[in-house]
């Protein structure tokens, strides 16, 4: 596929996201319009025991530490963008954090378009080695919008009529919800 055809369904992706992206924030008010979460009692933990959350994010930590990943892919693009973005080189901190998502997700495409917009020289695309990139950063986004999709105020607000029912018992039992109505 041509470098322009992956332009184009990033950016109708992108479009698709930012619209799921909409849409899901007024499901949000709705769905919090209709149910709340019960209060559970948690039993006070002795001072001298940590919580399991403490525990997990220290394991993690040492996971993280042990592992030295390699370099992830786009990294040159990368550092050309954050000198012309981060906030100390007079850039925007929102498009700094922008690209620095981009690159944590390997999102190569979204950079490509970025360092466009902004003038930055890019070398000749070899469209036969990034191919595979441009088809990652377009799963990116597709996975993305497929999350914001599978979210309790989506499911609920796109439930047919015929099984709000069904779904609002689900919710209490299943999720442990009140129904406010």
């Amino acid at each position: 596929m041509s470098y322009k055809k992956w332009v184009y369904k990033y950016r109708y992706l992108e479009a698709e996201c930012e619209e799921v992206e909409d849409r899901l924030q007024k499901y949000m008010v709705k769905f919090n319009n209709d149910f709340v979460f019960k209060k559970i009692e948690i039993p006070n933990l002795p001072s001298n025991i940590e919580t399991p959350l403490e525990i997990e994010d220290e394991e993690i930590e040492e996971e993280v530490d042990k592992e030295k990943s390699p370099p992830k892919k786009g990294r040159e693009l990368y550092k050309k963008l954050s000198k012309k973005l981060h906030p100390d080189k007079g850039g925007n901190e929102d498009d700094f954090m922008s690209i620095s998502e981009m690159y944590n997700e390997e999102n190569i495409l979204g950079m490509y378009i970025k360092a466009e917009e902004l003038g930055i020289e890019l070398e000749d695309i070899n469209l036969a080695n990034i191919e595979n990139t441009f088809d990652g950063s377009c799963i990116v986004l597709e996975e993305k919008t497929n999350l914001k999709k599978k979210t309790l105020a989506w499911l609920w607000a796109t439930c047919p009529p015929e099984g709000k029912e069904n779904m609002k018992k689900m919710f209490i039992e299943k999720y442990k919800l009140e129904y406010r109505k």
